[in-house]
């Protein structure tokens, strides 16, 4: 798990963490026994199928990331709350004055956009080497909360990750 996504889920975790008021967000993302099964229908491909081809790599149905963070924290007995639009970016340009003076805070502009940037990726080539995935987004979200609630992962977690807000 990256530092960026552990990060946010802790925040998820400790209550921390807030939704944007806008539309959905979706995002092209992957539970990782998806990915192992979608590599090993490459390597189990007809070279004539994927020589020379760019072969993205995802959970076919693009999420939603409210949708998603929400799943993670009813898990934990949380609900996210959602702070305005105008409050997300009057704490984005405090973010990027704090930088500026070197005081920096967890939320800047380009954070921000980050955060409301929607990327989907085609599949379908992937998809016509492996047309079923193992694992259920919903499945996968349950999965890393367990793993993320083993005491020994959590504590790797901690030391390897700078908290960021939102």
């Amino acid at each position: 798990m990256s530092e960026h996504y552990a990060g946010i889920l802790r925040l998820v975790k400790k209550g921390r963490y807030v939704h944007l008021k806008r539309g959905p967000v979706r995002k092209t993302y992957a539970y990782i026994d998806n990915l192992a099964h979608q590599i090993a229908a490459v390597v189990d491909a007809p070279a004539a199928r994927v020589h020379r081809r760019v072969l993205y790599l995802g959970d076919y149905q693009p999420l939603d990331v409210t949708a998603w963070i929400n799943a993670f924290a009813a898990g934990w007995g949380r609900h996210v709350p959602t702070v305005p639009d105008t409050v997300a970016r009057a704490a984005a340009a405090l973010g990027d004055f704090s930088v500026r003076v070197g005081l920096p805070l967890p939320i800047t502009s380009d954070r921000l956009n980050n955060l409301t940037l929607e990327y989907c990726h085609d599949l379908s080539p992937i998809k016509e080497l492996a047309p079923a995935l193992p694992v259920f987004w919903r499945d996968g979200v349950e999965l890393t909360r367990a793993w993320i609630d083993d005491a020994a992962q959590l504590s790797h977690i901690d030391r390897n990750v700078v908290p960021a807000l939102v």
